[in-house]
């Protein structure tokens, strides 16, 4: 088992009007808490923006190889993401995301790849699987939709980063899939945590975002796209929460972190906000 997190050492807070997740405070870092998945048997959390050592516009737990910031800088900052959580950045597994709705599964052979460099990430993969313990999977947001996904038994694991592309490609029906691909799972042995992504009031679209949630929801399109003008307005958070009950994970089942990317520059990073200039959070899932 990992070492203890700060959540079961008393440091934790409640996420005030954020049922299901706890807000921890752990070596100078602040990250968000599945709440009741440790107990059973998974770590699964969401990073903040505040621990690290990043400035700028990346400041300052940017965690993403990809976006310009110092190669250097961001391995510190993950080794201190990991020293607070207690899984070594040896164990971490990343995916080369891609705004697609490849889902590859990982095991031993995959441990290391895309922690400490991105060449080495998971090619074209948006999502991740795994039933190894001690295996952590991580993928990297800043406006995009992160899901994870915790399977108690037989056990297993998934990230999914969702983008409108992946989610209208349908990227959570098929990491539901590929975790009910033994006899006898299905998708009511799921739990799912959907994580801080950009909310409506800030997500502006045209027609080319909307006509694909339409192909993908069906009449239901009209609960989450609302007209602005010539655009629309769009909640890609509940698009997958749609598009996850519609695959048969009931709502009790699912985890919905209730704030805006974009909306709090003090927790995270936005890429619409930031210009396009901006750094990366994690969400990361673990059995033990």
């Amino acid at each position: 088992m990992w070492p203890v997190p700060a959540a079961k050492r008393g440091t934790a807070g409640r996420a005030e009007g954020m049922a299901g997740f706890e807000m921890i405070k752990e070596d100078g870092l602040t990250y968000f808490l599945v709440s009741g998945w440790y107990e059973e048997g998974a770590l699964a959390v969401f990073s903040t923006r505040r621990g690290g050592l990043s400035g700028g516009s990346y400041a300052t737990l940017n965690l993403s190889f990809r976006v310009g910031d110092e190669a250097a800088t961001v391995r510190e900052n993950r080794r201190r993401l990991a020293r607070a959580l207690g899984i070594p950045v040896e164990r971490w597994v990343a995916g080369a995301q891609v705004h697609g709705s490849r889902v590859a599964e990982v095991g031993e052979a995959e441990a290391g790849q895309g922690a400490m460099r991105a060449e080495d990430a998971i090619a074209a993969a948006d999502g991740l699987v795994t039933r190894l313990p001690r295996l952590a999977l991580v993928g990297l947001f800043a406006d995009c939709v992160p899901l994870l996904f915790f399977r108690r038994f037989p056990p297993a694991v998934a990230v999914i980063h969702a983008g409108w592309r992946g989610t209208v490609a349908g990227i959570a029906q098929a990491a539901v899939d590929a975790l009910c691909c033994e006899p006898g799972a299905g998708p009511a042995d799921l739990k799912v945590a959907i994580g801080p992504s950009i909310g409506p009031c800030c997500y502006i679209v045209g027609e080319e975002v909307v006509a694909g949630l339409r192909a993908l929801l069906g009449p239901e399109v009209e609960t989450v796209v609302f007209p602005e003008g010539q655009r629309w307005r769009v909640d890609l958070a509940q698009a997958n929460v749609l598009a996850l009950r519609r695959r048969g994970v009931a709502a009790e089942q699912i985890s919905l972190f209730s704030r805006c990317t974009a909306c709090h520059p003090e927790w995270f990073y936005s890429h619409r906000r930031d210009g396009g200039r901006s750094g990366r959070f994690a969400a990361l899932v673990s059995l033990f």
